[in-house]
């Protein structure tokens, strides 16, 4: 379950699909009720960074990209 600043809620479930990324999708609604759908992609890669992506349907109801991110580890 995710909640941001807004008050926007996200319950998302999941697992891991055949090429090892962790694939969750769920139902989100915001502050005023309105409801709508989101999935979260996170996939390591083989130098250790791990990117993550979050998608929502667009007007045509296809997944579009709102979120992409590359995580790093912190220095030692």
């Amino acid at each position: 379950l995710w909640i941001d600043a807004s008050g926007r809620a996200a319950d998302y479930e999941g697992d891991f699909n055949a090429a090892g990324q962790l694939v969750m999708e769920a139902r989100t609604a915001d502050a005023s009720g309105a409801l709508g759908r989101s999935r979260g992609t996170w996939t390591r890669n083989p130098d250790g960074t791990v990117r993550q992506v979050f998608e929502s349907p667009g007007a045509d109801g296809r997944w579009q990209v709102t979120f992409d991110g590359l995580y790093t580890r912190a220095a030692p």
